[in-house]
């Protein structure tokens, strides 16, 4: 919760600087018709999206061959439900980190879902075996860092 909030914080300072930017560099003949809380709003709703598109997109292309590594992963993670949905957050060459999100049962009787990430590896052309996960979030396991971008 508090990384959420965080983010939401980050972004908004990020929307004040590039509109501000975006507003003192617009041309004058420009400027007197122009409503800059309109373009604070759409470079905020920018800053929140961004990194979620970026990862959609990584998922969208590269994420159909890590599905089976990723699979095999959530399972070492002993976890009771099962494996909600997963994003690819980074893919540098050979090397991809994922995130997975789950469903487990909390102490508390109800469901919660951790979040882990996962440390690929390519073995083949499309071949991913998975290296190492980290449990990043979860109640039952007493984990809370930070997420970025959030997921929960």
């Amino acid at each position: 919760m508090i990384g959420t909030i965080i983010y939401l914080v980050a972004c908004f300072f990020a929307a004040v600087v590039l509109s501000t930017m975006l507003i003192v560099f617009r041309p004058m003949r420009s400027r007197d018709d122009s409503k800059p809380w309109k373009t604070f709003i759409f470079m905020y709703l920018l800053c929140l999206a961004a990194p979620y598109l970026y990862c959609e997109g990584l998922t969208r292309l590269y994420g159909k061959p890590m599905k089976e590594a990723i699979d095999q992963a959530y399972a070492s993670a002993r976890l009771d439900g099962p494996l909600r949905y997963y994003r690819v957050m980074s893919l540098s060459g050979d090397t991809a980190k994922a995130i997975m999100v789950g469903t487990d049962h909390a102490t508390w009787g109800g469901e919660e879902s951790p979040v882990m990430r996962v440390t690929l590896m390519r073995t083949g052309e499309s071949d991913w075996k998975a290296e190492g996960i980290e449990v990043l979030t979860s109640g039952r396991l007493n984990q809370d860092k930070f997420v970025f971008p959030p997921y929960w």
